[in-house]
């Protein structure tokens, strides 16, 4: 993971992984057999938690799986000066592949929108 915090040093320790982002293939794109990628750019808050999670994916079917796999993925804090901090702008790709069937030589992702409930 490179450093691109703008106006902040880079820490002194960065981000560790303790437990991988494990997504959970989407129902519906598994059915119609359907390969995705995402991009899933987020921020590992001071206590080791994602937060601010962001994906870009091939196709909305993607896009929950994706959000709620970083969301359960687990982390060390990055470290400046001995203290936990926050880092920011962390991009994690995901592939969802599909035996049998190629991923598309060139994808287009589309930022993923929260929908939210009233």
């Amino acid at each position: 993971m490179a450093w691109a915090e703008q106006d902040e040093a880079p820490p002194d320790e960065d981000v560790q992984v303790l437990e991988s982002p494990k997504a959970i293939y989407p129902l519906m794109a598994a059915l119609f057999r359907v390969p995705g990628y995402c991009e899933v750019r987020f921020a590992v808050n001071a206590f080791g938690l994602p937060v601010e999670i962001q994906p870009s994916c091939s196709h909305a079917a993607f896009c929950q799986s994706a959000r709620e796999a970083v969301g359960r993925a687990r982390f060390t804090p990055a470290r400046r000066n001995g203290v936990a901090v926050r880092r920011g702008n962390i991009v994690y790709p995901m592939e969802y592949n599909v035996p049998g069937v190629a991923m598309p030589a060139s994808l287009e992702l589309t930022a993923c929108t929260t929908q939210e409930i009233s």
